[in-house]
């Protein structure tokens, strides 16, 4: 399980259901997850993350981020 972010955003991919850290650059119908997808504007942004997989790329960078507090 990962742990709680503060200061963090998360959300969950309706079409795949992998769970994405966001960075909070918004785009024009989108926004940027910080492993470089897009996801739908449409799409609810949890401080947590929401259950399921978390993308990989994802995963990842929270772990760099968490490791480097």
């Amino acid at each position: 399980m990962i742990p709680f972010s503060a200061g963090r955003w998360w959300a969950l991919e309706p079409q795949t259901l992998a769970v994405h850290l966001l960075d909070g650059e918004y785009r024009t119908g989108a926004l940027r997850a910080r492993c470089g997808h897009l996801l739908s504007t449409t799409v609810a942004r949890c401080d947590q993350p929401p259950p399921g997989t978390p993308c990989e790329d994802c995963r990842r960078i929270f772990i760099a981020d968490f490791t480097n507090l």
